[in-house]
């Protein structure tokens, strides 16, 4: 055979082979009774979510659309990987709630393939799995319920008096424009850091980031890189050979190793507080936990009570701004409620309906992540939908649960693309209808619905109140009219940032 015979058929039998670990698995659901969008060669069915030039969001709205008047679910790929997309929220109950013992594991289970040395995964509940999990969330709860949380309000209400100071002390510069983002997470970041770690951050007094401030926003962006190359990973299994997976780098761990010492030994050596670091102390005393154990629990606190947090009080704020007629509004009640120093009382700043129904109305059109929880089926499960198709799915099998889709579906919501807050009323049914109809879970649902969503509530609503009540809030001409999401973030979140103006009352 001649040289060049040779190179044709060795590109050949190259190009072969990527071809077929390409689409070999293109026939899964086929073969299986299932229906789907037919994927397409490197990408799956999600070219533009894979590419960085859509959100993914957007990607599971068109299947949704295409086929949620004649299918329960369909079959879909993430590249090369089977995935199960739910399309019949009654289903998607049932995955969540009354059938969650079949579908009691994340995908985000599959992070760390069994490597609990990473300091943000090893004691995170999202995270783990079987029982592992449940115990996990059991410890952490009672830091979390209503009346702990009634307990860090001191702590909130001073960190609000710091937000509006700095504001005023630069007023000049908000007045003109402010990242909301960077504002908000100033607020959060400062928050948290009394709580978790009964130490001061630092956020509003030091003209660049503080250590601890720059250190989260490390530990969020090594996070979302490494997420990154678990999905391209799970789109591409060959390349996981390559790829080391390291959610949490080591000075990041030895900076927050380092600084739950000295909130310990400060703590010792001074009084205790009803907070979380105090917890977690009486939790190693019970538990025997090690200390890294310790500082795993309090990492949860900035991924998820932070950046997250900042992200969706944000969006809160930009509505709020958007509609001058619901920031007067907003205002008014404030100004009828609030206590003699301004303030709002914890319990009623938790019961202000309007307010709740502000909130609920930018998660649903901001859903903090798009397909809600990916969930992996954990023992077999027999469904027939209302078509008469059945389905039996296996352990391993994955579904996902389209939460932007519903949240935006004009069979359930009237005007979905509008900002309509009364749409919650108790009037009209409240915030239950459309749970119990099983078209609202921006933070999931069942047991395994967020376990810092109550928190992350009462953080936003407390920086939307102490904001109103101060400042008049529009939007600058930076900021996009309309509600398009970024298409490289995993989060749901405004494409080009949100940038406000703020001038006090």
């Amino acid at each position: 055979m001649s040289a060049v015979l040779f190179t044709v058929a060795l590109v050949a039998i190259i190009i072969y082979l990527v071809y077929y670990y390409f689409t070999k698995n293109f026939n899964h659901w086929k073969d299986r009774g299932v229906t789907g969008p037919q994927p397409k060669l490197f990408f799956g069915n999600f070219k533009g979510a894979i590419t960085e030039k859509r959100n993914f969001g957007y990607e599971i709205d068109d299947i949704y659309k295409s086929y949620k008047k004649t299918d329960d679910f369909v079959g879909v790929f993430s590249a090369t990987t089977p995935q199960l997309l739910i399309l019949n929220p009654e289903l998607v109950k049932k995955i969540q709630i009354t059938d969650f013992s079949s579908f009691a594991d994340n995908e985000a289970s599959q992070w760390t393939d069994g490597n609990y040395d990473d300091l943000m995964i090893s004691e995170h509940p999202f995270v783990l799995k079987g029982a592992e999990w449940k115990e996990k969330r059991a410890e952490l709860l009672p830091s979390l319920t209503p009346a702990k949380i009634k307990s860090y309000y001191p702590v909130i209400k001073s960190v609000c008096s710091k937000l509006t100071n700095h504001i005023q002390d630069n007023e000049q510069e908000y007045k003109n424009c402010v990242d909301a983002t960077d504002l908000l997470t100033k607020f959060t970041g400062e928050v948290m850091c009394d709580i978790v770690w009964g130490l001061q951050a630092g956020a509003f007094t030091t003209k660049d980031d503080s250590g601890f401030m720059k250190m989260s926003h490390k530990l969020v962006g090594d996070f979302f890189t490494a997420l990154g190359r678990y999905l391209t990973s799970t789109s591409f299994p060959i390349l996981k050979w390559f790829m080391n997976i390291q959610f949490v780098k080591k000075d990041t761990a030895d900076f927050f190793r380092n600084l739950s010492k000295l909130a310990i030994e400060s703590r010792m050596n001074g009084k205790e507080r009803n907070d979380f670091l105090q917890f977690m102390i009486n939790l190693q005393d019970k538990k025997h936990i090690t200390h890294d154990q310790f500082v795993s629990r309090q990492l949860i606190f900035v991924f998820d009570g932070i950046d997250t947090t900042a992200v969706i009080a944000t969006h809160i704020l930009l509505f709020v701004a958007r509609d001058k007629a619901i920031q007067r509004r907003l205002r008014q009640i404030i100004s009828e409620t609030a206590e003699e120093d301004g303030f709002m009382d914890c319990d009623v700043l938790q019961n202000l309906t309007f307010l709740d129904n502000i909130v609920n109305e930018s998660l649903r059109i901001f859903t903090p992540v798009a397909t809600g929880l990916s969930k992996y089926c954990t023992k077999p499960y027999h469904y027939i939908g209302d078509n008469g198709k059945a389905l039996t799915l296996k352990p391993k099998d994955l579904v996902v649960l389209p939460t932007y889709s519903f949240h935006m579906d004009s069979d359930y919501y009237d005007e979905p693309e509008k900002f309509k807050p009364d749409r919650f009323n108790e009037e009209n049914g409240g915030v239950k209808k459309f749970k119990d109809a099983g078209v609202f879970f921006p933070f999931g649902a069942g047991p395994r619905i967020c376990i810092g969503m109550k928190i992350a509530i009462i953080l936003c609503k407390a920086a939307i109140v102490e904001l109103v009540r101060n400042f008049d809030i529009e939007v600058h001409e930076k900021t996009r009219k309309d509600n398009l999401c970024d298409p490289t973030s995993v989060i749901m979140k405004l494409d080009g940032g949100i940038h406000l103006k703020l001038k006090s009352l």
